[in-house]
């Protein structure tokens, strides 16, 4: 279906009181159902499939070079006394190349003695490199946050509200936060914007800070908030601004823990668009 041809059924369309967009008597969703029976029965239903796929195919990811930074950094600290053991045969090498003479009995003597010392510093530098990971992956586990999402019906009490922009050539695009009491009783705006109630629970053991939502194609939301404590809820209300189009909208929810570890939750979500609304639903 074209602009124009979408532009003309717009004009016919009247809205019942749910906010849903109804053409000689029949609703947009009723209607849709009604072609896509036709869509079957023609045996198009492999070529539609097959499109279908085709626009759900993820985008190319782009690499985030400061987490791989990071996590070069922290494989470094981790491996410390490694390295350092390294760096110790490497010194106990050039002693015994330095040192060794044409007397055999004493080259062996020489090798049997830093062969013997050389264990021993490894095997405590093992034993404490090994005791500081378990004990460093004990700590990461005691402050681990773990946040869940549920999509609500109702309007919470207390939320934040942010709205989608971009231009059409998504040269700009980002989230705005914005006062949703302009909007809240249009039931009509609501219904075609695609608005959704989504609510975040942290029931982890320690709190989440730094957080950001990546949202599929509708770029990244920041959320103010320094810490989301355990046990401790916040409210989104998203508004997609009629996008137009479907569009993949999977949530990826980073942050980092108290002891500056990053971690990222990936949930499955779409935005779907019709003639009259537009959907979104969240795959938990």
């Amino acid at each position: 279906m074209n602009k124009k041809e979408i532009e003309e059924l717009q004009k016919l369309m009247t809205y019942n009181e749910n906010g849903e967009g109804v053409i000689n008597g029949k609703t947009i969703l009723e209607l849709e159902a009604e072609s896509m029976t036709k869509l079957v029965e023609n045996q198009k239903s492999k070529q539609f499939n097959r499109i279908y796929k085709n626009m759900q195919k993820k985008k190319p990811h782009n690499n985030n070079h400061k987490y791989r930074e990071k996590k070069i950094i922290r494989l470094l600290k981790n491996n410390t006394y490694i390295i350092i053991g390294i760096g110790i045969s490497l010194l106990f090498i050039i002693v015994y190349q330095t040192f060794k003479t044409k007397d055999e009995n004493i080259n062996v003597s020489l090798l049997s003695g830093l062969i013997g010392g050389l264990g021993a510093i490894i095997a405590i530098i093992l034993s404490i490199s090994f005791s500081k990971r378990s004990n460093e992956q004990s700590l990461d586990s005691s402050v681990m946050p773990y946040i869940i999402v549920k999509r609500t019906k109702e309007l919470p009490s207390t939320y934040v509200a942010f709205k989608y922009f971009s231009d059409e050539e998504k040269l700009f695009d980002g989230w705005r936060q914005f006062d949703f009491n302009t909007i809240k009783d249009n039931k009509r705006l609501l219904v075609r914007n695609g608005v959704a109630y989504l609510r975040l629970e942290n029931i982890g053991l320690g709190p989440a800070k730094r957080m950001n939502i990546k949202i599929g194609n509708f770029g990244v939301l920041f959320l103010d908030k320094d810490y989301l404590q355990p046990s401790e809820v916040m409210n989104i209300i998203f508004d997609f601004n009629k996008p137009g189009k479907d569009e993949k909208a999977d949530l990826t929810i980073e942050y980092e823990t108290i002891r500056n570890i990053h971690h990222a939750q990936k949930i499955g979500a779409n935005v779907t668009w019709h003639l009259d609304r537009t959907n979104f639903s969240l795959f938990s």
